[in-house]
């Protein structure tokens, strides 16, 4: 089935200052899909509750069955140890949907993290618009993040044709065959 990002669009909660880069440059940061460009927790401990792109904002999702839904980050180590962070997908409320998703690595190169799905086939429009993203450094690590969103599983919206057959103006020339008309 196929798949889509689904980025992060603003911050709902959290400390923003303590990351190195202005708080209104975070999102940009993590969204932007270029891992040259990195978050790094100047404090320890920090947590950062994002919002997600409405459905409306992806066009693909359009009249999709919407089937699942994981977290995904890119990080790498400072390079003076190995990191620790957590992902988690919150609802509308704050409650999580999928435990803590902890991922660990000492490679200093961005590295790919995949979460647990979540299955969101009986999610309304408007529960799917709630889902937040909550990161989280741990265990007084400085990690060093690219990019944070989520990745949705999804069936497209049959597309079907129009069955009939209209002349507006002119003619239709048939070489070949029969033309039946009902």
């Amino acid at each position: 089935m196929p798949t889509v990002i689904i980025n992060v669009d603003g911050i709902n909660a959290g400390d923003s200052s303590g990351f190195g880069v202005a708080s209104s440059d975070i999102v940009g940061i993590v969204s932007d899909g270029d891992t040259g460009t990195t978050i790094t927790n100047q404090s320890v401990d920090l947590t950062l509750e994002f919002s997600l792109q409405d459905i409306s904002d992806v066009a693909v999702l359009s009249g999709a069955t919407l089937n699942s839904i994981k977290c995904l980050g890119t990080a790498a180590s400072s390079g003076k140890s190995a990191i620790l962070f957590g992902l988690s997908i919150l609802n509308s409320d704050g409650d999580a949907l999928v435990s803590d998703n902890e991922f660990s690595t000492s490679s200093a190169s961005q590295t790919d993290f995949e979460g647990t799905s979540l299955d969101i086939s009986s999610f309304s429009t408007d529960q799917f618009n709630g889902l937040q993203l909550k990161y989280r450094t741990l265990e007084e690590t400085q990690v060093v993040a690219s990019r944070i969103r989520a990745q949705v599983d999804y069936t497209a919206a049959a597309v079907t044709s129009t069955p009939y057959l209209k002349l507006g103006l002119g003619r239709y020339k048939i070489s070949k065959g029969r033309l039946k008309v009902v």
